[in-house]
């Protein structure tokens, strides 16, 4: 474990290094991290980046193969984690840009505008809002009520030079890593998964650093406080894991998944109360997201169809969603039938999103106490992946649950776990454009009709595992 660690943290410094060129850095250049190499040195940036990308990997890799025989608990993962988290955090961003938007959005709310109503545009800093990514830089804050209540917390540390404001935002996400790795050790023990192997998919993952240190995203808070929802409902403490798994939604709706898990497994298994958990689950669901917005004192901005259509808005090939709508625009275009693309795009994205629902519907009401977590994992999974967008720090709701399950044996969430991030580039753009739907649209359909097929699959729906 010892030689992955340092093979890993020689990575994560180099990311870090390298990173102030190839970053996700501010515009305009002329604020630099004051490590940041010459403008002259591009190619060398590059190279050095993505080789130690590599190493990161690779050390990750070998502490997996430790993972695998459980040769390593709690304290030996957060140091390593702490170890790989420090380059990150005082670097710059990587692979996203919404660090800078988790900063006018706590500046807006320091200086006591709602969120939810202004824009970045009204801070009136032309640096911070070039920034920002294009499509963010007009818009309201999507986020919930718990994640402004966070951003006005840390806000007054955060000063006014740019570079210490995207380090404090990012505290957050750090924090929210660490209480994920204590909850995920925790509940592995009480499901008597693997705790190394868990760790190890998870918060030490090169997804989940970068997502949640490099990056500092909010999905953070709201995993660390899902997984504590889920610890409670294997206990035995059924109103604290509705309530907790409500709070998590107040930071990002997807986290009202495990509402409805918990709620259809008490349901369907205590049936002299059924009706009297289930209504209680309801009321406390609503409860606890009622308080949360009324102590943030912004109103339900967040919650208005407008707020919730934001982060569908922007359609990337990597969606896969929106490549497989392209591909058949494409098809159709070619045999001169007169549809738009948006058209067809807007199509499978609904088409995608009925059969979220159908999904979601189905394994909730196939769950119990034994399979609720897998199952509740596998609907995260989907949600992300099936969902109008996709970036890959949504794959980290599934993979933190499904880590603690028979699942985490599967190859494919150590693939997404290890590769996940890299499906965009280091300045946070998507990888694919042009049409390079012609080859992911046909996948998409591949990838649907294997999943549709594969045993676990099938036995989940028939309620057999």
């Amino acid at each position: 474990m010892l030689i992955g660690g340092i093979i890993g943290f020689v990575g994560v410094s180099g990311m870090a290094w390298f990173g102030t060129n190839e970053g996700a850095i501010p515009l305009p250049t002329s604020i630099r991290w004051p490590w940041a190499l010459p403008a002259a040195l591009a190619s060398v940036a590059w190279l050095g980046f993505w080789i130690c990308c590599l190493l990161l990997v690779i050390g990750w890799l070998l502490i997996g193969r430790v993972a695998e025989r459980e040769r390593f608990g709690l304290a030996s993962a957060l140091g390593v984690l702490s170890a790989w988290s420090l380059p990150l955090l005082i670097g710059p961003p990587l692979f996203s840009r919404d660090p800078y938007s988790y900063v006018a959005q706590g500046l807006l709310s320091r200086m006591g505008a709602n969120p939810y109503i202004a824009t970045p545009r009204a801070l009136h800093d032309p640096t911070l809002l070039a920034s920002i990514a294009g499509p963010w830089r007009g818009t309201p804050s999507p986020y919930g009520p718990l994640t402004v209540l966070v951003g006005q917390a840390v806000s007054p540390l955060a000063g006014d030079s740019l570079i210490r404001q995207v380090i404090v935002f990012r505290i957050p996400g750090l924090l929210g890593l660490i209480a994920m790795a204590v909850a995920i050790a925790h509940l592995a023990k009480l499901t008597k998964a693997n705790p190394a192997k868990a760790l190890w998919l998870s918060v030490m993952s090169p997804l989940f650093l970068l997502s949640f240190v490099s990056t500092g995203h909010n999905d953070a808070i709201m995993i660390a406080i899902l997984i504590t929802a889920a610890i409670a409902m294997v206990a035995g403490r059924y109103l604290i894991a509705i309530a907790l798994a409500a709070l998590a939604s107040a930071c990002k709706l997807p986290a009202l998944a495990a509402s409805l898990v918990f709620a259809t497994v008490s349901f369907t298994t205590d049936r002299q109360r059924r009706w009297l958990r289930l209504g209680t689950a309801v009321v406390v669901t609503a409860g606890v997201i009622a308080i949360t917005t009324l102590i943030a004192g912004n109103g339900w901005g967040w919650a208005s169809p407008h707020a919730l259509k934001i982060p569908t808005e922007l359609r990337t090939l990597i969606t896969p969603s929106v490549c497989l709508g392209y591909a058949i625009a494409w098809v159709l275009h070619l045999i001169h039938i007169p549809v738009t693309t948006h058209t067809i795009i807007g199509l499978t994205q609904n088409v995608f999103e009925l059969g979220i629902i159908a999904i979601t519907i189905i394994l909730s009401w196939r769950s119990t106490r034994a399979t609720m977590l897998t199952h509740l994992g596998m609907i995260l999974i989907l949600v992300a992946i099936l969902g109008p967008v996709i970036w890959p720090w949504y794959l980290t709701w599934g993979i933190t649950v499904l880590a603690v399950t028979p699942l985490a044996k599967a190859k494919v969430l150590a693939i997404l776990s290890c590769l996940g991030m890299f499906c965009v580039t280091a300045n946070g753009t998507p990888i694919l454009y042009g049409r390079s739907f012609l080859i992911t649209g046909p996948l998409v359909v591949f990838g649907l009709v294997w999943f549709l097929r594969s045993p676990t699959f099938i036995a989940m729906v028939r309620g057999n595992e």
